[in-house]
């Protein structure tokens, strides 16, 4: 997967962006940081990276593909996000936490399928979290 973000200016306020004029390319096989301190829109950048805002201007290629003319199910499909500060009212299991990433694949009100606990429990042996997931 691979992200090419040009002259992104994001603002939650008018007059007052937070992101301003970015140009990034984020290339599959590399790790990156995203540094700053607190306020400084890290959290931001990474929801508008995830569809769950929209900038004020620019654009954002996911895949090659303009993320503005994607559905938020299809981006489901290509990325996900655990927020840093996420309060959980049940008790998930790992195996559970992770079998949710396979709900955009599922249709709405149908149990997740075979296919999609075969698919955890891949995920899991190769994260090394298979000893956690009961």
């Amino acid at each position: 997967m691979s992200y090419i973000v040009e002259n992104l200016t994001f603002s939650y306020f008018p007059q007052k962006p937070i992101i301003k004029n970015l140009h990034l390319t984020l290339e599959r096989g590399y790790s990156y940081v995203l540094l700053g301190i607190n306020g400084s829109g890290k959290t931001t950048f990474l929801r508008i990276l995830n569809g769950l805002l929209k900038p004020v201007s620019g654009s954002i290629m996911l895949n090659n593909i303009n993320l503005n003319s994607l559905k938020r199910s299809s981006i489901a499909r290509l990325v996900s996000f655990v927020p840093q500060n996420y309060t959980v009212h049940f008790p998930f299991t790992v195996y559970e936490a992770v079998l949710m990433g396979r709900y955009p694949y599922k249709a709405h009100f149908s149990d997740y399928s075979l296919e999609d606990h075969n698919i955890t429990i891949s995920i899991l042996e190769k994260t090394h979290l298979i000893d956690l997931a009961s």
